[in-house]
């Protein structure tokens, strides 16, 4: 429980100064934090906080989606994209008050984790979803999902 206190606080303040110095170390005790308690969670569910409430809880998750790096992207380049991503979140309206305002609402909570996941992604990600969405929409792919509903229908 102190431990969830310490590292959300050091992830606000670095959040709130800005300083690439400071993201990096907040981000790097987030993964630290993560990684020590991986297995035990797993074992005893120790991660998660029965007296913690739904607002700590998405406030929690929206501080550390920020401030994890995606894939392939070191600690200290993240904290200095970070620093830049930050003044582009700014341009939106979106900073270290925006998280605990979105951390109240289920539907800002979502809209801020999807910006944050669109500031995130790469080329391969976009073309990834986009091959998604034409597989998903093809009409050989709605013409496979009639006729397996009806033939599950017939055979109901």
């Amino acid at each position: 429980m102190i431990a969830k206190i310490i590292v959300n606080r050091e992830a606000a303040d670095a959040l709130r100064s800005g300083d690439p110095q400071r993201i990096a170390e907040a981000i790097s005790i987030i993964d630290a934090y993560r990684r020590t308690g991986t297995e035990q969670a797993r074992a005893f569910r120790q991660r998660r906080d029965p007296v913690e409430s739904p607002a700590q809880r998405r406030r929690r998750l929206l501080t550390e989606a920020l401030l994890t790096p995606p894939r392939g992207v070191t600690t200290d380049l993240w904290a200095r994209r970070l620093a830049n991503v930050g003044a582009e979140l700014k341009k939106m309206g979106i900073g270290p008050d925006t998280i605990e305002e979105a951390s109240k609402d289920d539907r800002a909570a979502a809209r801020l984790l999807r910006l944050i996941s669109a500031q995130k992604a790469t080329k391969w990600d976009a073309l990834h979803e986009y091959w998604l969405a034409a597989i998903l929409s093809a009409p050989p792919t709605h013409v496979v999902n009639m006729a397996s509903n009806f033939a599950h229908i017939g055979w109901h």
